[in-house]
């Protein structure tokens, strides 16, 4: 951008789901909420279909649909004549040639919203990273892939995991260790207003976003039942 602006992959996210949004208006469905409020689950489709396109730059609008396909197919959604997002239907579950006009526009208006603001993000092509597959065992392996359940005792050993469909996009997760510290900076003196009273962190789930940042993470449905866990080495 001539004035230096720069995009977190989350804001252009963002500007498709609302590009989306307003799409669906016009074909009349009012099903879609504004990105502020709207569930994580469709959150994370807009990210997730951002990233594909960022690392697939010459892949075609029907390449899109096809991963948001796999996407969901690996969510445990399914067709049905409307959406409904408790019964993960959709009426997009089809292939892209038998979609509607109006909906593979959309996929075209995904693609060029990535493509024009690709270069303007904060987002590089990955450096090489390896992400091992991995399942434990008794003597603490980490091959095969493998359920949240066991993601858990890979990260109480210290080691960080993802989900393979997390891959090249840089995202991990990984265990904060309990800690004490001093309540000494802002904004803890609001919990606090006594300086230098001890204040302490239980264990938590941290999460390493796409653009290096850390933040507190919390699993969604599907990535409590998903099997598809690896620990990143």
């Amino acid at each position: 951008m001539s004035d230096g602006t720069v995009f977190a992959p989350e804001d252009v996210a963002q500007i498709c789901h609302e590009a989306n949004r307003a799409l669906c208006l016009t074909l009349g469905d009012e099903s879609q909420l504004p990105w502020d409020v709207a569930p994580q689950w469709q959150q994370d489709s807009a990210l997730a279909g951002v990233m594909f396109q960022f690392n697939n730059p010459d892949a075609p609008p029907s390449a899109s649909h096809e991963s948001w396909l796999a996407h969901k197919r690996a969510e445990g959604w399914q067709y049905g004549p409307t959406k409904d997002p408790e019964k993960k239907l959709h009426p997009c579950f089809v292939p892209y040639e038998a979609l509607p006009l109006g909906q593979q526009a959309k996929d075209h208006v995904f693609k060029a919203i990535c493509a024009a603001l690709r270069d303007f993000t904060l987002w590089r092509p990955p450096v090489e990273e390896a992400l091992v597959a991995t399942a434990p065992d008794t003597q603490g392996s980490t091959k095969g892939t493998f359920t949240f359940s066991e993601a858990l005792d890979h990260m109480r050993a210290g080691r960080r995991v993802c989900r393979k469909g997390w891959s090249g996009i840089g995202l991990y997760i990984f265990l904060a260790k309990s800690s004490t510290f001093q309540l000494d900076r802002p904004p803890l003196p609001v919990v606090s207003p006594t300086e230098g009273t001890q204040g302490s962190y239980h264990p938590y789930i941290d999460m390493r976003t796409s653009t290096g940042e850390h933040l507190p993470w919390a699993a969604t449905h599907a990535d409590l039942v998903a099997d598809d866990w690896t620990v990143v080495e």
